[in-house]
């Protein structure tokens, strides 16, 4: 059964006192750690780790604490974060997490866990299911502005990110399934984008997602093509909403070739399958096969609601002093809020099919969206913050005849840089 804590408010921990940690990988200055590891044994919950550029290896992660690149270090071996506790947050931004072996392993979390501009390449260690990114058991994990790219594998294509028992969101982010390999033989599947089971609850706004292309046969051995790989699987009573517009896509990976000769019959990947269990949610997002065929297969309840569910954007660089904007995507004359929060929750309110994400303290009201389906928010990060520096921000429409509460956005993260 996914945590209670998505059933209930799930507040983060009074603010502790916070300490910044330096790391550099060649530990030239006083009071610097030369890796992530040696400044995580000493911080606590609540401390920020800011990371200049380099090559890290990999760490394992279980209290809430903040990871923060200066420029974009690399990540070479296996990060895990594990059970981290209930109220606290976990943060990791701006890295390139380049894997042979390892993967980004989240388990047993009941915190939040928020990864915010990352890019994860490469492949898992063999025997670990051949996903990628893996997120199990685990009660609020975020993701915004990532990019989840496995290699071509000789064996089983890589899933790019498999989901288990959880709730997750990713916001403007890329997730693809491996490529299938190409073989005289036995060519090989082209791999899931994203896969969700066990009561798995998954939202994704302003995100591409694509199944694996499925490898190629040969016309010498007069081997056909590989069957192309789903973009989205969601399996025993998960759930997944889908919400952006024609800019974003969800297509299945296209078939190998030839397909001229006996044997297994092959096909393109299904834009997003389902089973009797499991249930869909979709607006403005072209779900398609990888023939460009709109390709729903199988849940049990899909659902496109007659007002396309809004989303929240984050246009700009969030360093320190920055002007950024904020774009609240929805149905044009409905009122648009912005919730500003410094700290995270998921709390179903009943007022709208989407979770509460932030312990909002301020409330930015945007007017009506406008004919574009755009309404604006103009916001600078404060110039006399360290980097590390955090607001939560979730966007609203409201009926202007009612007053009542249409649906919620996405959640946004603006770290400080």
């Amino acid at each position: 059964m996914l945590r209670t804590c998505i059933l209930t408010a799930c507040l983060a921990a009074p603010a502790l006192a916070q300490t910044t940690l330096h790391v550099d990988d060649n530990g030239s200055l006083p009071g610097q750690f030369s890796t992530i590891g040696a400044a995580l044994a000493v911080a606590g919950p609540g401390d920020r780790i800011v990371v200049q550029d380099g090559t890290y290896p990999g760490f394992t992660l279980s209290r809430g604490v903040t990871i923060l690149a200066q420029g974009q270090p690399r990540i070479v071996g296996t990060v895990a974060i594990n059970a981290v506790p209930s109220g606290e947050l976990v943060v990791l931004s701006g890295f390139a997490l380049e894997f042979s072996g390892q993967q980004l392993a989240l388990t047993n979390c009941s915190g939040t866990v928020w990864i915010d501009d990352c890019d994860v390449t490469g492949s898992p260690p063999f025997g670990a299911g051949s996903r990628l990114f893996d997120v199990s058991n685990s009660s609020d994990v975020r993701l915004q502005r990532c990019v989840v790219r496995p290699f071509t594998s000789s064996l089983t294509a890589h899933v790019g990110l498999q989901i288990t028992n959880s709730r997750v969101e990713l916001s403007d982010c890329d997730i693809k399934g491996g490529n299938g390999a190409n073989s005289g033989v036995s060519p090989r599947r082209g791999a899931i984008g994203i896969s969700c089971s066990q009561q798995s609850r998954v939202h994704l706004a302003r995100t591409t997602v694509e199944g694996g292309k499925g490898g190629n046969g040969s016309h010498i051995m007069t081997v056909n093509g590989a069957s192309g790989g789903d973009a989205l699987v969601a399996l025993s009573g998960s759930s997944l909403i889908v919400a952006g517009d024609d800019t974003d896509l969800i297509r299945g990976g296209s078939a190998g070739t030839p397909d001229e000769y006996f044997g297994p019959a092959i096909f393109p990947g299904a834009g997003a399958r389902g089973d009797a269990s499991s249930s869909l949610r979709h607006s403005g997002v072209p779900i398609i096969d990888g023939e460009d065929n709109l390709n729903i297969i199988q849940f049990g309840v899909v659902t496109a609601p007659a007002v396309p569910d809004p989303t929240l954007e984050l246009v700009g660089a969030t360093t320190v002093g920055a002007p950024i904007l904020f774009v609240l995507h929805g149905p044009a004359a409905l009122n648009g809020r912005l919730q500003q929060g410094k700290s995270t929750r998921v709390l179903p309110d009943s007022l709208s099919f989407l979770e509460q994400l932030n312990d909002r303290f301020r409330l930015h009201g945007l007017g009506p969206i406008g004919a574009s389906g755009d309404a604006l928010f103009p916001f600078t990060v404060p110039a006399n913050v360290q980097p590390g520096w955090l607001r939560t921000f979730q966007g609203l429409t409201i009926e202007p005849l009612t007053g009542d509460t249409g649906e919620r956005t996405n959640s946004v993260l603006v770290l400080a840089r």
